[in-house]
């Protein structure tokens, strides 16, 4: 479960991009409508 702040989106590097990438990489082999990477944001921080 990823837990996405401002802090998480103003890094260029670190662990959680590495992890983010290799969890969407796994999800290629889980069935379709199986939750497997449940994102929370915990603060005023928009996708994009």
């Amino acid at each position: 479960m990823p837990v996405i702040s401002a802090n998480t989106q103003a890094r260029r590097e670190g662990y959680f991009r590495i992890d983010w990438k290799l969890a969407a990489q796994r999800t290629d082999a889980i069935a379709d409508g199986t939750p497997f990477l449940v994102p929370v944001v915990i603060d005023e921080t928009k996708d994009g």
